[in-house]
């Protein structure tokens, strides 16, 4: 072998190394890219999944705020609406009651009330009011029940109040009395419409 086909030899397999060690490293070098951007991938994912994560939460967030405020604008609007209704009817109630007022029955309502105030009283003394607008019916009532009824100094919408000094006992039958305890108490229940 000649010094030329050594040296060309010699060019050959360092060439070939060359190649072979070029190669290698570009192997390991895009092996290395390859890993990097999974890797980045992998966290670029990651982040997405998070964003929408927090973007979800948020809108859930906003979206629950939002129905938070719609709810308590309906249950505004709901007492609103109640309260109208409600006042509605006891206009009706009212209405009704003066109607009432000048019926024979409202002077037998009155004295059944004030002889059952005679049985809790007894044999205590008892006084009977009279609501002022009832004074014409003042001498039927005295009659009927065989009591002095008095007129009260005020007004209390109908109906008759009997007061037992002795015992501390205030029988409160008044049509303000009745009207404002059915008022308080009324709700509005639910069930078929």
């Amino acid at each position: 072998m000649t010094l030329e086909e050594k040296l060309q030899h010699f060019y050959d397999h360092s060439m070939e190394s060359a190649s072979e060690a070029r190669d290698k490293a570009l192997t390991e070098y895009q092996a290395g890219l390859d890993k990097m951007f999974e890797e980045h991938k992998a966290m670029k994912k990651k982040e997405a999944r998070e964003a929408v994560k927090n973007e979800k939460t948020a809108l859930l967030r906003d979206l629950n705020k939002d129905l938070a405020v719609r709810e308590i604008e309906i249950r505004h609007a709901l007492a609103q609406k109640e309260e109208d209704v409600l006042n509605e009817i006891f206009a009706v109630v009212k209405d009704k009651l003066t109607a009432y007022r000048k019926t024979p029955d409202y002077v037998h309502y009155i004295c059944r009330k004030i002889m059952i105030a005679r049985k809790v009283s007894g044999t205590d003394h008892m006084v009977v009011y009279l609501d002022p607008t009832d004074a014409e019916l003042l001498d039927q009532i005295a009659e009927t029940t065989e009591t002095h009824p008095v007129l009260d100094e005020n007004g209390f919408g109908g109906g008759m109040r009997a007061v037992i000094s002795s015992r501390h006992i205030l029988i409160d039958n008044s049509f303000d009395t009745l009207f404002e305890d059915a008022r308080e108490g009324f709700s509005f229940e639910g069930g078929a419409v």
